[in-house]
């Protein structure tokens, strides 16, 4: 089976050989690298480059080295602040750069939600568009969908994914993010479901629930999976999560196989 994790934060503590270990010892193809070594102190991800305008553009110096080394088995995603002052001549860097994938928006302020709301992350996302690369949304709060929704709508014709199950923060927004598979255009990151869900111990009985529940909403083929295993905080192993998912008796061989890889090197474009 082809397999791979569609988001992890990597090089900055480990060493490409070391990661090719881990993933070769758990039959892991491929990774897609969010590059963040930390957070300064105003909640800035580095690393980056700032701006007289005080703007930050995240940078990742280290995945676009692993993935120019080793294209079969490193792909990244690159963040994008909004108020880069040189919006158009990044995208058009990003959009010839070997292995970058996707961009990604960061929701995590009331002020970048609000901007996703209100048209301020227009240009983003049409630069995105112009370039061909789908954009992951990190959207958590009680907005998640409504504002999920308002821009895959304005946007239908740009392939959108949504963060870490949407981050729900009770089962009733849970419900609500389900039906955001009425979208065509957005897909699901299925990461973190034991820190949104009563997951019990593994195997995730819990959130193995929830899984066919999404799949039944979205299909298969709109799920990806990712572990986020090196900012994991739950004390499980990347083996545990993603055996959960590959042992599953009640999935079907096709549902593993696109949720597990199929799904991320269709929609990011990653071909084996």
């Amino acid at each position: 089976m082809d397999i791979v994790d569609a988001q992890v934060h990597v090089f900055h503590h480990h060493t490409e050989s070391q990661m090719i270990a881990c993933m070769d010892a758990l039959g892991i193809n491929g990774v897609v690298i969010d590059e963040l070594w930390s957070f300064a102190a105003d909640d800035t991800t580095l690393p980056c480059q700032i701006f007289p305008n005080g703007a930050n553009r995240p940078l990742s110096p280290l995945a676009t080295g692993a993935a120019l080394k080793s294209p079969r088995r490193f792909s990244l995603q690159q963040r994008v602040s909004r108020l880069d002052p040189e919006l158009g001549a990044l995208f058009a860097i990003l959009g010839t750069t070997a292995g970058c994938r996707a961009v990604r928006i960061d929701g995590r302020t009331k002020a970048e939600q609000e901007a996703l709301g209100d048209g301020g992350y227009d240009e983003v996302v049409k630069l995105a568009r112009l370039h061909g690369l789908p954009i992951f949304l990190l959207i958590p709060g009680p907005e998640t969908a409504k504002i999920a929704r308002d821009v895959s709508c304005r946007f239908s014709e740009v392939q959108f994914i949504l963060d870490h199950c949407g981050r729900p923060e009770s089962m009733e927004k849970w419900d609500d993010i389900l039906t955001l598979s009425e979208c065509p255009n957005l897909a699901l990151k299925w990461c973190h479901p034991l820190h949104y869900f009563d997951a019990g111990p593994y195997p995730f009985v819990g959130a193995r629930v929830q899984l066919a529940r999404a799949i039944e909403s979205f299909g298969a083929r709109r799920i990806m999976w990712a572990s986020d295993i090196t900012v994991d905080r739950g004390g499980v192993s990347w083996a545990d999560l993603l055996y959960t998912i590959r042992e599953d008796p009640a999935l079907s061989m096709s549902d593993k196989e696109w949720i597990l890889g199929r799904t991320a090197r269709t929609l990011l474009k990653w071909a084996v």
